[in-house]
């Protein structure tokens, strides 16, 4: 998995941020779809953390960015087909990490860890 990542990321650095690529018929900002997978990274490391009994070492920052993201593409007229459940409740003093996993509909638990 994290050579797959490694393969993705490296593309898009070579490609750049610059411009416009198209994504579902439509053209859109080249950000937008890096967006999308930085999403993709984190959670479905998260999901592969809990199911291993490993953690994710994820900065703030980046949780974050990402949970931005994940506001913007994760909507309500999108949610269910998109494959995600309602938000989970979590404390609005959760850390940023657990705040994204519950927005995406999972339950956080102890499978991480937050850098600083």
């Amino acid at each position: 998995m994290a050579d797959a990542a490694q393969a993705v990321m490296e593309a898009w650095r070579r490609r750049g941020l610059a411009g416009t690529v198209e994504l579902n018929s439509n053209q859109v900002p080249a950000t937008v779809p890096v967006g999308i997978l930085c999403l993709e990274f984190l959670v479905h490391a998260w999901d592969f953390a809990i199911a291993t009994g490993s953690q994710v070492i994820a900065s703030e920052p980046v949780s974050e960015y990402v949970l931005a993201v994940a506001g913007k593409v994760i909507t309500p007229a999108t949610r269910n087909s998109a494959g995600f459940a309602a938000p989970a409740a979590v404390g609005s003093f959760a850390p940023v990490l657990d705040r994204l996993i519950a927005f995406t509909g999972r339950q956080p638990t102890a499978g991480h860890v937050s850098a600083t």
